[in-house]
């Protein structure tokens, strides 16, 4: 996460969480605790549609043969990909 967080240092992060993979109780919650997330991240977070150059985490369900849930970062695209078929692996 440090690495992550150099990265967004001073700027701004995007959470792309589908609506299937998360309860709407918990994205509330999220949605809660942003200033949490940006003393966390070192920079403003967002919950809605980020700018196609943004930084942004995302959430997606895991691919056919992952055995468990997966992080990924792809610097080229400042996405951090968190695959998950449910909101307990997602969180």
């Amino acid at each position: 996460m440090c690495k992550f967080k150099k990265v967004l240092q001073g700027k701004e992060l995007y959470l792309d969480i589908p609506h299937q993979l998360i309860s709407e109780d918990i994205r509330t919650l999220l949605e809660l605790e942003v200033e949490e997330l940006s003393t966390v991240f070192g920079c403003e977070v967002y919950f809605q549609k980020p700018p196609a150059y943004a930084p942004r985490w995302i959430f997606r369900p895991r691919h056919q043969g992952m055995d468990a849930s997966e992080l990924e970062w792809s610097p080229g695209t400042k996405a951090l990909i968190s695959y998950a078929d449910n909101e307990d692996e997602a969180l």
